[in-house]
């Protein structure tokens, strides 16, 4: 099993066993495991190898100390040094002597012999062993759950996601994240991971892949090299063989297709190729945000809040809603604010309360921006509030 699903169970508790158990070196494996490293097998106890002791060794980033006795409990270590030489000679000649492995022995001299091991000034983990079978197990079921999140994932998770998806590209998991979608379409070059996303979404490949790969975070200003353009065209032409071109959509970014399709040089394959390439590259705008626009210049707000409601969802609408009021009349206002919770969910009317139950801040707003998993944050100048023309009344 590669080292990185290792080290991801490793931290999960999960040790793998890939050697042969040796069976009459058992115990004394479980032992020196708890005596050393203070790790308890709570299952797979069966499995353990004496590897196990150089491997927790190494994770743990200690060496396995030469004194048998280090980290003895208190009650042992005030024993007077008679008394440890005469339980040391014991335990030796019970344990060495004897044969007697069956159980770890207790000094004679404690009180109490019903004592836990680890009770006294030691820090229990408990871990569990695992074939590699059902280790490959657990590790598909920590990558299908890390997919199914909409969040973005850190480093470590991407790559341990990465590296499975490499090794199992005949059987990959649902991916709810676009951010995910985009970056493992990148890194592995399969085109397949496109029917999960929209054509909308192939700006978002060219932003990643222009940042990541060529250390540039303008989408206007592309320099690809000639086998990252053929992977572009092979995406476009994979795309409008499906029903996923949400042409609308692209119209948002109708300056930054336009100068894509340009640098990759794209020669439509098919009809429907042949109608967006024609419509990036002519003058007009049919985003459902030109129209928005369109309506609020001309006063009619009604309307306005209506198509960004029916065609974006009701979070594009929250959005904008300071946009909107500030442009109504009290009429208006009182019209769109009674009719505005017809089809909204209970989140978005706290996210409404929350955000206008208390005073609005008189020293600017504050502006959040995500690109490429990091975030800038602005706050607004004085002189950009006076400008600002949707800062709505206490009232």
């Amino acid at each position: 099993m590669k080292e990185i699903y290792k080290d991801y169970l490793f931290e999960k508790h999960i040790l793998v066993s890939d050697e042969e158990t040796e069976e009459k070196h058992v115990f004394e494996t479980l032992f020196a495991m708890a005596h050393f490293f203070g790790v308890k097998i709570t299952k797979g106890r069966e499995l353990v190898h004496c590897g196990m002791v150089k491997e927790l060794s190494k994770r743990f980033g200690e060496n396995v100390p030469k004194p048998f006795y280090r980290g003895f409990p208190q009650s042992v270590r005030n024993l007077s040094t008679e008394e440890l030489l005469f339980d040391q000679l014991a335990h030796y000649f019970n344990t060495y002597g004897l044969g007697n492995f069956e159980e770890s022995g207790h000094s004679m001299f404690e009180k109490d012999f019903e004592r836990a091991a680890f009770q006294e000034e030691t820090e229990v983990q408990e871990f569990v062993i695992q074939t590699e079978e059902e280790a490959e197990e657990t590790v598909r079921v920590i990558v299908k759950d890390l997919l199914s999140g909409s969040r973005p994932l850190s480093e470590r998770q991407y790559t341990l996601v990465l590296t499975f998806i490499r090794d199992h590209l005949e059987n990959i998991p649902d991916i709810v994240s676009k951010n995910t979608c985009v970056r493992l379409l990148i890194d592995t070059k399969n085109l397949s991971l496109a029917d999960r996303l929209n054509l909308s979404d192939v700006m978002k490949i060219v932003d990643e892949l222009n940042y990541r790969y060529y250390h540039n975070d303008n989408p206007k200003k592309l320099n690809f090299k000639n086998q990252d353009r053929k992977f572009l065209t092979a995406l476009l032409d994979r795309m409008f063989r499906g029903d996923r071109c949400d042409i609308c959509t692209c119209y948002e970014k109708k300056q930054l297709w336009n100068g894509f399709l340009h640098h990759i040089h794209y020669q439509p394959k098919n009809e429907e190729a042949e109608t967006f390439v024609h419509a990036m590259r002519t003058k007009g705008n049919e985003s459902v945000y030109s129209e928005f626009e369109k309506l609020m210049q001309e006063n009619r707000y009604q309307q306005a809040a209506e198509l960004l409601r029916e065609k974006k969802g009701t979070s594009a609408l929250l959005r904008n809603i300071d946009y909107i009021l500030s442009r109504m009349d009290r009429e208006d206002e009182q019209t769109f604010l009674s009719e505005f919770p017809e089809d909204c969910s209970t989140l978005i009317l706290l996210q409404l309360l929350f955000r206008y139950e208390g005073v609005q801040r008189k020293d600017g707003r504050i502006f959040k921006f995500t690109q490429h998993n990091l975030m800038k944050v602005h706050y607004e100048t004085p002189e950009e509030s006076k400008k600002c023309q949707s800062r709505l009344t206490e009232e």
